[in-house]
């Protein structure tokens, strides 16, 4: 029989669909990748993934730090908690000075509030007395004292999680009561007093107990909804009603093998997300779901006795989740996760152990001595970026026909050289193009032959670039 050859131009239209790992690789779309690693894919394109630069030159004591922030005016202050002090910077910009400590751990949670019209930050360790910070002096969340007998179950917990929920505080984690969830009286965080009776259910503060026969204990909280979301170590419950006398508690979620990770859990709007060491969860209010199929290949390289040490947080709709790999000891990738796409692509070269998201700027830390901005500049601080794209193995809908790939085109711009390669069953082609730094047109020649082929894009000594829409001339030879 006569061969029929048939001239076909496939085109990645667009790169913005991330990873899919969740599929075998001869299924998944031309647009989607097996690998993108240091890469920035969100407005379609294909880029140079944003670096990291130092927030400023001014040092902190080494070791691991926490990152929070108090607002004045609507101006944020950055307080750092390393070793047993809490940092900030001082008025005149020039050094971090300590402005509390004697702590026994900065492993530290706070939230904003407001008391009458003073702007504080509170702050909670789960060892040390829940502190209050006004921009000037800290000072113990007190107790008021109205206690309807001589108990002293009226103190203020200490506790080592803190939420706002209803303009109550509420607060987990104390090491004697390890299931129990504590809330203060509505607008006033100082009364913790626990009622007595019915009649005063509603007039103070209050604890509701949350069991479990499994071992676990509370580690975090969000507030979603008009709910309060409770996360233990492999459960995760829903605490709903407009006030204490109608409370109730409901399971939304259980993991059979692994457990939650505590500084994994984020909320954004009305979608709680967090980490088990089984993968990434969504919360919507009603259904749970996972959601790292996509990434399972990054993800099974977690080094589950590290694990507690990943951390996340949602910035610009964007989860994003820093955990230890292989053989580290620290957290050495990062996972990002667009809520709105529902892509997810991998940066590597990032060790990120406390995030602070403050409007358009992320900051992390990690045991150096600097703050740092995430998604910025072309660099690591200073250390260039290797991206890599990589597809899956494609026979564009065509597995009975042979395909001769002649030529590639693309539209980019780069400060230096990418490479592209084009593996088939029979042999691997590798083509590297040096760019400008304006947008052109390229068409190279390019040669191979097979029935399933498979293209990676990578840039060349770190080097800066965009590519957009690129393009192969294909002879389909069918046989």
């Amino acid at each position: 029989m006569k061969e029929q050859i048939v001239e076909q131009y496939p085109i990645i239209s667009s790169f913005h669909k991330g990873i899919n790992q969740e599929l075998d690789e001869q299924i998944i779309g031309l647009g989607e990748a097996t690998r993108i690693e240091n890469c920035f894919i969100d407005d379609g394109n294909l880029s140079l993934g944003k670096g990291y630069v130092k927030f400023n030159e001014y040092n902190l004591p080494d070791g691991n730090k926490r990152l929070m922030n108090f607002y004045k005016d609507n101006d944020a202050v950055i307080l750092v908690a390393v070793g047993d002090s809490i940092y900030k910077l001082n008025e005149a910009g020039t050094a971090y000075e300590v402005i509390s400590s004697g702590y026994s751990n900065n492993d530290f949670n706070f939230v904003n509030y407001q008391i009458d019209l003073d702007e504080v930050t509170i702050l909670t360790n789960g060892v040390d007395n829940v502190v209050v910070f006004d921009g000037t002096t800290f000072r113990d969340l007190k107790h008021d004292g109205r206690s309807s007998d001589d108990s002293t179950d009226n103190k203020a917990p200490k506790g080592k999680y803190i939420e706002l929920h209803k303009e109550r505080l509420w607060i987990s984690g104390d090491t004697e009561y390890p299931n129990r969830l504590y809330f203060s009286r509505d607008f006033d965080i100082d009364d913790w007093t626990y009622p007595v009776d019915e009649m005063s259910a509603n007039r103070h503060g209050g604890f509701i107990d949350i069991p479990t026969w499994d071992g676990g204990v509370i580690i975090g909280m969000k507030s979603l909804f008009d709910d309060v979301v409770v996360f233990k170590n492999k459960n995760v419950f829903r605490v709903f009603g407009t006030y204490p006398g109608n409370y109730n508690i409901i399971q939304v979620f259980d993991t059979v093998e692994g457990k939650i990770l505590d500084n994994t859990i984020a909320s954004l709007e009305n979608t709680a997300i967090w980490t088990s060491t089984e993968g990434i969860h969504i919360f919507n209010g009603v259904n749970t779901a996972s959601v790292s199929d996509k990434v399972k290949k990054y993800f099974n390289m977690l080094n589950k006795e590290y694990a507690h040490k990943a951390v996340a947080t949602i910035h610009k709709r964007k989860y994003i989740l820093s955990i230890p790999t292989g053989t580290s000891t620290e957290n050495n990738m990062i996972i990002e996760y667009d809520l709105k796409s529902n892509a997810f692509t991998i940066k590597y070269g990032v060790n990120a152990s406390s995030f602070l998201s403050i409007g358009d700027e992320l900051l992390f830390t990690n045991t150096d001595n600097n703050i740092f901005k995430y998604g910025i500049g072309n660099t690591y601080d200073g250390n260039p970026i290797d991206s890599v794209w990589e597809s899956g193995i494609i026979h564009f809908g065509e597995q009975n026909a042979r395909k001769i790939l002649n030529r590639i085109y693309f539209t980019a711009k780069g400060t230096g050289k990418i490479r592209i390669t084009c593996t088939s069953e029979r042999k691997t082609v590798v083509k590297e193009i040096e760019l400008t730094d304006t947008f052109e047109f390229y068409r190279h020649r390019m040669r191979n032959k097979g029935r399933l082929m498979k293209f990676k894009i990578e840039n060349i000594d770190g080097c800066d670039f965009t590519i957009k829409q690129p393009q192969f001339m294909f002879d389909f030879d069918y046989d």
